[in-house]
């Protein structure tokens, strides 16, 4: 009879899931009966096949102490698990043959449906992509007549496949009741799915309608967490909001440094009430060091940028300013 190596019998068996242990006492049996593996026949060679065992096993080393085989029952059972099987209960080479082409056809399978999956996900986001731009054309009568009717069909179908964009757009569309029946439920249900997506505009929306109660219960902190994540994301409505918040107290703890932060990032990104806000706080000194030049600085960007609130309030400080000169030169 020809025997597989201790080694081969060790990786088959593994092929298996076999461990030896439903196989020991058999074993026992019949290594006490002398009708041990040939590669195993002496105690020297024992010895050196189950150090090759312990290489590919380390765990099998709990079996040996060094280089002595602790008892002849643990031998045994290290013995059991190296011939656990005869040549007879391993597979054939034609059943692995098909047990590997089998796995490989698996594969294959598996292979084409994730591609089938991945080609079908890229054909959704392609024709929502073009039904938004259709929907935006509509809506901004760019190369046709404007028509909100026909933008609203288009971003119905976008957003039915998950388009955020036009999620949003839509949700605004039955705010506005613009081409659709206005419906501040379908509003929030059509925003909430673009800002869940993590589309900026839409959690800065979501925001504003939880500060104002339409379509949900009024709810400060429900906005705060909204226009935060908005805010996260760079959007400079959002940031200075959430500033606001911060100052006043709304729906987050009252603190003027967390607000004169996000404030001064929002006037960073260019948006002009953040920038008149930020100049006042300077002016007082609220959230951040007095400081009256600054204060002109950005409330002078803002009124240059055709904020008619900053273009007001710069004159007053200019008259203010002015009339404080004297006065210091006085005393």
């Amino acid at each position: 009879m020809k025997y597989p190596s201790p080694i081969k019998l060790i990786r088959m068996s593994l092929s298996k899931n076999l461990y030896g242990i439903s196989y020991i006492t058999e074993f026992e049996n019949l290594l006490f009966a002398k009708k041990m593996h040939p590669y195993v026949a002496g105690r020297s060679s024992l010895l050196k096949h189950f150090q090759e065992l312990r290489v590919s096993l380390p765990w099998l080393g709990l079996f040996l102490r060094g280089k002595k085989i602790m008892k002849t029952k643990y031998l045994l059972c290290a013995c059991s698990f190296a011939i656990s099987c005869t040549a007879a209960e391993f597979p054939t080479e034609e059943e692995r043959g098909q047990k590997i082409a089998m796995l490989q056809l698996d594969r294959q399978e598996d292979t084409e449906e994730n591609k089938l999956q991945a080609e079908s996900e890229a054909v959704n986001k392609s024709n929502s992509n073009i039904l938004f731009e259709c929907g935006k054309r509509y809506s901004l009568g760019i190369g046709v007549p404007e028509n909100p009717v026909k933008a609203a069909e288009f971003w119905i179908k976008a957003a039915e496949l998950g388009h955020a964009d036009a999620q949003n757009n839509l949700g605004m569309l039955y705010l506005k009741g613009k081409g659709v029946k206005q419906s501040d439920v379908e509003a929030v249900k059509w925003i909430q799915k673009a800002a869940e997506q993590g589309f900026s505009d839409a959690q800065n929306n979501l925001g504003s309608l939880f500060v104002n109660g339409i379509g949900v219960s009024r709810s400060y902190s429900e906005a705060a967490k909204w226009y935060l994540m908005a805010a996260e994301q760079g959007d400079a409505d959002a940031q200075v909001t959430l500033g606001v918040m911060y100052k006043d107290g709304d729906g987050v703890p009252q603190n003027v440094v967390e607000a004169a932060k996000w404030i001064q990032k929002a006037a960073e990104n260019g948006n002009l009430k953040a920038q008149n806000t930020l100049g006042m706080m300077y002016f007082v000194g609220v959230g951040v060091d007095k400081d009256q030049s600054k204060a002109v600085d950005w409330i002078q960007k803002a009124a240059l940028n055709g904020h008619t609130a900053s273009q007001d309030l710069l004159i007053k400080l200019y008259l203010m300013m002015a009339q404080e000169k004297p006065a210091q030169k006085k005393k």
